[in-house]
């Protein structure tokens, strides 16, 4: 993998972690019926579903891990921690991780693009 690819993917990543798209989107239409606030743990903090709470909670890993991937392989992978333990184990075959298992060392003999990995 060339080390532009490489980076970029990276920068994808990090940002459908912190919640930030980058594709355009429509924009936001005003809910005609205003609903209350939610207190409950667990609750989702915005529109985005991140969940409230700790970013080293199980559920905010999930949350995390899965959206950072296309839908239609987020929604139903094994999602692994920064440790290797098993958050959520899948049904389609994928597996979502905290970061590269590879690590960072050797950023010139990586996946050649982000399904591969």
């Amino acid at each position: 993998m060339n080390l532009k690819l490489f980076v970029a993917l990276v920068a994808v990543t990090s940002l459908a972690i912190l919640g930030v798209s980058a594709c355009a989107t429509e924009p936001e239409v005003a809910s005609v019926v205003e609903e209350p606030p939610v207190e409950a743990p667990g609750a989702l903090a915005s529109s985005s579903g991140e969940p409230t709470g700790s970013h080293t909670s199980a559920e905010w890993q999930v949350w995390a891990y899965s959206n950072a991937a296309p839908s239609f392989i987020g929604e139903n992978a094994t999602i692994l921690d920064a440790d290797s333990n098993v958050l959520r184990e899948g049904t389609n075959g994928w597996t979502c991780l905290a970061a590269n298992p590879r690590g960072m060392s050797d950023p010139e003999n990586g996946w050649n693009d982000a399904l591969e990995a």
